[in-house]
């Protein structure tokens, strides 16, 4: 066997070079795919600086795009160079480590874990690892960078009750007078979650207080699921939050000790939203009409109002809630245009204001921005697919997220 180790190890690497060869070939058809925008209507500067993120697929190859109105990235054929840079980070990041970049560095980089204002720049994220050792260390660390005297100070504070929870994810950072709060999701080991949020004074770098927000529990037959909505983009100062708590009613639950487990289709029994003020540290059940809980809608809020979206044959509803003066406004509606699959969903997000939303038709999609103050059209355009290879109809073009490249 000895002696014809080399003629099996050439056999393989001749296997894998060919095959990585043809492989190479058919994604090199397709590496100057671009998608154009074509305006039908409103202004051009609206996309002057949107950033697209899509997904470019024929057959088993599969192309990740960043686009924009002047270029297509396709992400797979950086150059080792690009893989390096901060190119292949978001646009909020790639700011951020080019500004600061001994800051930035050895950082998870997950909005949430990051906070922005005009003074300072925080980092802040659980570490450890949650297991049955009571032993084992879970610890808050907090990072706070002055833009006034450049200068850093971090600390550590070990996360109290750690053994309640199988795991915790941080979901938000927010910082005012002195004060840092750490919003976190705790998931208790019977099922339940705990909404929490940790003060911390960044003076003293110590930890001042822990409450919790909201709570969810497993009951007989079925559980509660909590939800925080924000913009996951951001890292500027907010002053609210809109929790989305819904309670499920299982069809099946089986029980193994203390564990329970639900099959079946579940069903959704109750749907409730609250306004957490993050300055004041309280929690308010807002009233919201049945039909607009019940819609799966999706949710946003910008400075004092919240947004709900709604989908109807006659295209986009919003529905905007005051919640200074705690009244609804008038419901805006954006037209859809005819969709080639009547079970395609439109991608939406709403941003600074407006309402973006892409939508598949017969030849591409289109772009729709709307100004959700005023309700009318600003932009509308055809996303285009150029640069294909001859002839090629079987491909499919998703878009699954966008933001904007200034802010």
């Amino acid at each position: 066997m000895k002696r014809y180790w080399k003629i099996i190890f050439l056999c393989i690497l001749s296997i894998v070079v060919i095959g990585t060869f043809y492989i190479q070939s058919s994604l090199a058809e397709q590496e100057n795919i671009q998608i154009e925008f074509e305006k039908v209507k409103g202004s051009e500067k609206e996309v002057k600086d949107l950033l697209l993120y899509g997904n470019y697929v024929v057959g088993n190859l599969y192309q990740d795009l960043q686009i924009t109105e002047k270029e297509t990235t396709q992400m797979n054929y950086q150059s080792l160079f690009q893989r390096l840079s901060t190119d292949r980070y978001a646009p909020i990041f790639r700011n951020l480590i080019n500004n600061h970049k001994s800051f930035m560095r050895g950082k998870d980089l997950s909005p949430n874990c990051f906070y922005e204002d005009e003074d300072l720049l925080i980092y802040a994220n659980v570490n450890g690892d949650f297991n049955e050792d009571p032993s084992n260390d879970i610890n808050f660390t907090i990072e706070v960078f002055n833009k006034d005297s450049e200068e850093t100070f971090a600390f550590q504070t070990n996360v109290a009750k750690k053994e309640k929870y199988s795991w915790m994810n941080l979901e938000d950072v927010q910082a005012a007078g002195g004060s840092l709060n750490v919003i976190t999701k705790g998931y208790g080991k019977n099922g339940a979650e705990d909404l929490l949020v940790y003060t911390f004074d960044l003076k003293e770098q110590k930890l001042t207080e822990k409450n919790t927000i909201i709570s969810s529990q497993t009951t007989n037959n079925g559980w509660n699921e909590i939800s925080m909505n924000h913009d996951y983009n951001s890292i500027q100062p907010e002053n609210y939050h809109l929790i989305i708590k819904k309670t499920f009613e299982a069809e099946e639950v089986r029980t193994n000790g203390e564990v329970m487990s639900y099959d079946g289709q579940a069903k959704l029994e109750a749907n409730e939203a609250y306004l957490y003020d993050i300055k004041n540290n309280q929690l308010k059940k807002l009233s919201f009409p049945d039909e607009l809980l019940q819609s799966y809608g999706t949710y946003s809020i910008f400075h004092s109002t919240i947004y709900i979206q709604t989908l109807s044959a006659n295209g986009i509803g919003v529905h905007p809630y005051d919640i200074e003066k705690d009244k609804w406004g008038e419901v805006l509606t954006f037209d859809l245009p005819q969709s080639k699959n009547t079970n395609d969903q439109p991608f939406i997000k709403l941003m600074n204001e407006k309402i973006y939303t892409i939508h598949s038709i017969n030849n591409g999609h289109i772009l729709s921005i709307g100004d959700l103050i005023t309700g009318k059209s600003l932009y509308e355009g055809k996303l285009l697919v150029t640069n294909q290879k001859e002839n090629q109809e079987d491909y499919q073009v998703d878009f699954h997220e966008m933001e904007l490249l200034k802010k």
